[in-house]
């Protein structure tokens, strides 16, 4: 336990000063105890009072500085809940998909997870590549995924966005809106008829709190969103 002595006004801001510092080793030498246990602390995260901080362009006694005195810093690994999330979600989905009275199987087969944009797999990815400002995307291809969303109590997708809102708040980033059909090249049944435009397709995205995108929460609905969409890419929307 350290001491400090104050006699002035000038030891008194030198001792809020050292303790900052003091601080900031402290959480410094914590993540190379981490880092030197596992792979996962080598590429972490770290927030000051909410703010994310680059350790690798920070050193200590800059980060000390433009601290506030009692300031809170956390340490996540890269994956952070993030990765737990994501197999929540996952689970959420396979659990109402099975809750279906009249399943054809064609919507279930539909689901596609894609990280930073690109497509990943059907099954929960890893996120541990993802970085601190990427994305991780469950969507639906099949063309009426929007309509669950709407019909089915507490939706799809749209309820694994709620429960992971209310599970983990704002230690991750959450979003749930919808993306153009073409960006996720939407699919169809086969003798599907002819003239309907490209649907909304409802996107759930997840990211670590420091994540660049935009956190959204549209109200589930088809329609408007369809019309919309159809218009963006120059369809008339079908009456």
């Amino acid at each position: 336990m350290a001491r400090y002595t104050v006699e002035s006004l000038d030891d008194l801001t030198q001792t809020f000063a050292a303790i900052r510092m003091t601080a900031v080793e402290a959480a410094a030498d914590a993540l190379r105890t981490l880092s030197a246990g596992s792979d996962v602390w080598n590429d972490p995260r770290v927030f000051v009072n909410g703010k994310p901080y680059n350790v690798n362009s920070m050193p200590n006694a800059q980060m000390a500085q433009v601290m506030k005195d009692f300031s809170t810093i956390i340490i996540v690994p890269r994956e952070g809940p993030v990765q737990e999330a994501v197999h929540l979600a996952y689970e959420y989905i396979v659990a109402q998909c099975m809750s279906f009275q009249n399943p054809s199987g064609f919507y279930a087969s539909n689901f596609m997870w894609f990280v930073n944009g690109e497509p990943a797999s059907q099954q929960a990815p890893d996120v541990s590549r993802m970085g601190s400002r990427g994305n991780v995307q469950i969507v639906n291809r099949a063309g009426y995924a929007s309509m669950p969303e709407i019909f089915i109590p507490d939706g799809i997708i749209y309820g694994a966005f709620k429960m992971l809102e209310r599970i983990f708040g704002k230690q991750i980033a959450l979003s749930f809106s919808y993306g153009p059909a073409h960006a996720f090249d939407q699919v169809w049944p086969s003798g599907r008829k002819g003239g309907t435009p490209p649907l909304a397709v409802p996107v759930l995205t997840i990211g670590h709190a420091s994540a660049g995108f935009k956190r959204r929460a549209t109200r589930p609905g088809m329609r408007k969103e369809a019309d919309q969409l159809a218009k963006r890419l120059g369809l008339e929307p079908k009456k």
